[in-house]
């Protein structure tokens, strides 16, 4: 029973270092942003976040000024 747990952990340890020698290899070959496209694709996100945001505050006082008339009446 011992043997086995030892033969079941020897088998894990070597996954664990094989997924880390995979992920080393990886993490060289990827392709980092430069600070000026990063800053680029930041601000572009920023401006279509702020834009969604005034869109769904538009929407939401819309309908809630559409509901407060409707509730007038009732």
């Amino acid at each position: 029973m011992a043997a086995l747990q030892q033969k079941g952990r020897f088998i894990v340890l070597e996954k664990v270092k094989k997924f880390i020698s995979a992920l080393k290899a990886e993490v060289v070959r990827i392709v980092w942003p430069t600070k000026k496209v990063l800053a680029a694709n930041t601000g572009t996100s920023l401006a279509v976040i702020f834009i969604v945001a005034a869109i769904m505050f538009g929407f939401d006082s819309g309908a809630s000024a559409l509901v407060q008339f409707v509730l007038r009446f009732f």
